[in-house]
C-alpha cells in the first residue's frame, strides 16, 4: 500500500520536470495523475523521466489517510477517523502526531 512509486501524498518532485510530464499525461485527479506517472515513468518511452532519487534512512512523513478526494479509485481511508478539519485544527493550535 505505502510503497508507491509515483505518489504524489509525501513523495517531492522537481516541479519544472513534474510540469514538463504533466502536460502530456492524461489525468483527471491525483490518482488519475499518479497512476499515468507511473504507467509512463516506467515504460519504455520514460526517458523523460529523471532517474535520480533521494531518501532518508528512516521515514520523516506520517501518511494518515483521512478522507478520499475522488471516487475514482476506491482507496482506503478513516472514514470513522478524525475529520480532515478537526485535524487541520490541531496543527494550527501547534499540536503534533507523534509516533
Amino acid at each position: 500500500d505505502w510503497a508507491y512509486p509515483m505518489s504524489l501524498d509525501a513523495h517531492v518532485f522537481r516541479t519544472h520536470e513534474l510540469a514538463r510530464l504533466a502536460l502530456h499525461l492524461d489525468f483527471h485527479n491525483p490518482n488519475t495523475l499518479e497512476a499515468s506517472l507511473a504507467s509512463y515513468c516506467f515504460s519504455d518511452s520514460s526517458g523523460d523521466c529523471a532517474p535520480r532519487l533521494a531518501c532518508f534512512k528512516r521515514g520523516k512523513v506520517m501518511n494518515i489517510p483521512a478522507n478520499r478526494v475522488q471516487d475514482t479509485f476506491p482507496n482506503r481511508y478513516m472514514g470513522d477517523g478524525p475529520s480532515a478539519e478537526l485535524l487541520n485544527t490541531e496543527f494550527l493550535f501547534n499540536r503534533r502526531l507523534t509516533s
